[in-house]
């Protein structure tokens, strides 16, 4: 094609360029949808070989039975309504209802405290022991329920319901005479009734108990010119007095003088070792005190708190102090136990007073 020619077809194709791009398009348009066919036909042919492949398969056991859930729910059922003997009018072989063992699963007596078959122990059914204390704050659920505290709560007993001064524990241990299996009658005081309390004496407890060591020691003795004895004593800080029988120091009486001399073999030889004692005594208490011996002996002092408006007393055995117009001699006290013994002095009644409660 000449110069010519080439010029020829490209103004020709400037002139129709737009109806060229149509044919293109229409020509990419017409592929694409052969190539769609093509291709439908060719999943079509796919899904039919996989329907046959499928249909192909069949089950190995044609006639297995539908799963019965009736054993799964009778087990379920047993578990939710434990087995239970009713009672039977012939008493000699059922007298009453009866329960599973918690160890070996037999039916035994709902009360029994253990197994008839296996011995092993029991618990104790709430609804037949009076004394049942669901929160283990020493009062029993009856008594709880019937004077309107939570037998579930065990901080309750510190509580003052009628607001008299007395909490709980203290109105309920009040009359400890009462049997207790009868907490469906009165027991105690009312802890709901601020005219109905305990005697004061409820209210004091022991708040504290320490020790004053004994700190007299017998040195020597002297013999005076008209014959009398006389008897040389260190006191605390090493101050010495002189004293004879019948005299006191610091509250403690001299009564008795027993002069012993003991033979101590050291191995060389035997010598002679003074052992008199010289014995005091405060109340009813003697104490000996054996020559240059130190006594292994404490006296006990208390503090007692009476609760309601919290005065403390400080005593020790013998004190005489006054509460609420009556007075009490404090009789002993026992720092091991950690309580004080008084003695109401109008009746000479023991009263034990112990720590309280926190």
């Amino acid at each position: 094609m000449n110069n010519s020619g080439v010029k020829n077809f490209g103004g020709l194709l400037r002139q129709n360029y737009d109806k060229v791009i149509v044919v293109v398009m229409l020509i990419g348009l017409v592929f694409s949808l052969l190539y769609l066919a093509v291709k439908i036909g060719m999943i079509r042919k796919v899904q039919e070989q996989h329907q046959q492949k499928m249909n192909s398969y069949q089950a190995d056991y044609l006639n297995a039975a539908l799963l019965d859930n009736q054993p799964y729910e009778q087990a379920v059922d047993e578990l939710n309504n434990p087995f239970q003997l009713s009672v039977w009018s012939n008493a000699v072989f059922i007298p009453q209802d009866r329960v599973w063992c918690i160890d070996c699963r037999m039916p035994i007596h709902y009360a029994a405290e253990r197994c008839t078959f296996c011995t092993a122990k029991q618990p104790i059914l709430r609804d037949i022991d009076p004394l049942w204390d669901t929160d283990k704050d020493g009062i029993p659920d009856l008594w709880e329920i019937l004077n309107k505290m939570d037998p579930t709560d065990p901080t309750d007993i510190h509580n003052d319901n009628d607001g008299d001064g007395f909490i709980n524990i203290v109105e309920f241990n009040a009359d400890p005479q009462t049997e207790k299996k009868d907490l469906d009658k009165k027991h105690g005081t009312g802890i709901n009734d601020p005219a109905d309390f305990p005697p004061p004496i409820n209210l004091l407890v022991v708040e504290s108990i320490g020790g004053i060591p004994f700190n007299l020691r017998f040195k020597a003795k002297s013999t005076m010119p008209d014959g009398s004895l006389k008897f040389q004593i260190n006191l605390r800080g090493n101050k010495t007095v002189m004293a004879k029988l019948g005299d006191t120091i610091q509250g403690f009486k001299l009564i008795d003088y027993k002069e012993i001399i003991v033979k101590e073999d050291t191995g060389t030889m035997v010598k002679r070792v003074d052992k008199s004692v010289l014995t005091m005594q405060r109340g009813k208490k003697n104490i000996p005190l054996v020559k240059n011996e130190r006594v292994p002996y404490t006296e006990h002092t208390a503090k007692l708190k009476f609760t309601l408006d919290d005065t403390v007393y400080p005593v020790k055995p013998g004190t005489v102090f006054d509460l609420k117009g009556s007075k009490y001699r404090v009789k002993s006290i026992d720092n091991v136990k950690t309580n004080v013994v008084i003695i109401r002095v109008k009746d000479n009644k023991e009263i034990v007073l112990g720590a309280s409660l926190k």
